[in-house]
């Protein structure tokens, strides 16, 4: 009887699958397929953007303290010149020649609105070298002007466009006795980079970002990716982390610094004049705060129930 079962179980006829099973099996992948592809190039594209930025970063972070104090050059062209070597300069454009180096002449900000690549400083962000507000409220003015200079583009052997902002009167400030400081006087170099040159998107967080270098000696160097809008709603100070955790999981505060570089580069981040956190404290009371009206970062008591915007980026 045993015998018997056990013949018949291995004797039986395995079961093909029918043209039409197969070919409803291939329309099922084929649609699975389409509908993900998008999703998943998306994602390698991000991660292949992630991963060249921080190594460009990394070559500046590098290279910065390895030059004498920012102090010491005039002009964008001087300080690419000693620069060269760092971080291996393929070729200089200037002028005319300008775009010869691989860099877009126009490209979308995080919100989609298309831009002209800034040529000079003014072009960047006119409140870099003209601010000036009169609070209605308290009467106060706030003010900074200094001369407008034009920006230098390179090419790296990566085959990275690189438009360079360097500006020659950048000072050291020092945060615990200043109780608010203007982004642009303590910004020494600002790239915006590309790093596929003229080829698509030509959009900032896909192939377009920035790297910000701060004070002269000493030099902080930041490279945030923003995410494409603010938080959907106003938040507090303390509950800023959360807040951009549940926007994305993979996002945070900004640092103070992170916040006036986006300042430094409002334009490309669509970001508006009004008032955004910093996840960095003034003390242990106090959180610096920007005021995108006049690139000013300030700080406010964490014991206030003070609610503002907030622009996340990437961890």
């Amino acid at each position: 009887m045993v015998f018997n079962k056990f013949v018949g179980l291995f004797g039986r006829k395995k079961k093909a699958f029918t043209l039409v099973e197969v070919v409803i099996a291939l329309t099922i992948i084929g649609v699975v397929t389409v509908l993900t592809l998008p999703t998943l190039q998306a994602e390698v594209q991000e991660m292949i953007f992630r991963i060249r930025k921080k190594v460009l970063h990394t070559r500046v972070a590098q290279a910065i303290p390895l030059m004498d104090t920012l102090r010491d050059y005039k002009s964008g062209e001087d300080f690419v010149d000693k620069y060269r070597d760092l971080i291996k300069i393929h070729m200089v454009c200037d002028g005319d020649k300008f775009f010869g180096c691989g860099l877009p002449q126009v490209f979308a900000a995080t919100d989609g609105t298309m831009h002209r690549m800034p040529r000079s400083w003014s072009e960047l962000n006119p409140k870099l070298v003209d601010m000036f507000y009169e609070d209605a409220e308290t009467g106060s003015i706030y003010e900074y002007h200094q001369e407008d200079f034009d920006s230098v583009a390179f090419m790296t052997d990566n085959e990275e466009s690189i438009n360079l902002f360097f500006n020659p009167v950048c000072k050291v400030f020092d945060q615990k006795d200043n109780p608010n400081y203007f982004s642009a006087s303590s910004v020494c170099i600002n790239m915006i980079y590309d790093l596929n040159g003229p080829k698509p998107p030509n959009t900032v967080g896909k192939d377009i970002g920035f790297i910000t270098v701060f004070k002269p000696v000493d030099s902080t160097i930041v490279a945030p990716v923003p995410h494409f809008e603010d938080v959907d709603s106003k938040t507090q100070s303390e509950a800023s982390g959360r807040a951009c955790h549940l926007q994305k999981g993979n996002l945070r505060a900004p640092t103070d610094y992170e916040l006036a570089a986006m300042f430094v580069n409002s334009r490309l981040l669509a970001m508006h004049e009004g008032f955004y956190w910093s996840s960095s404290l003034a003390s242990t009371t106090n959180a610096w705060y920007l005021w995108g009206a006049t690139g000013l970062v300030l700080r406010e008591p964490l014991t206030r129930e003070t609610q503002m915007d907030l622009r996340c980026v990437s961890r």
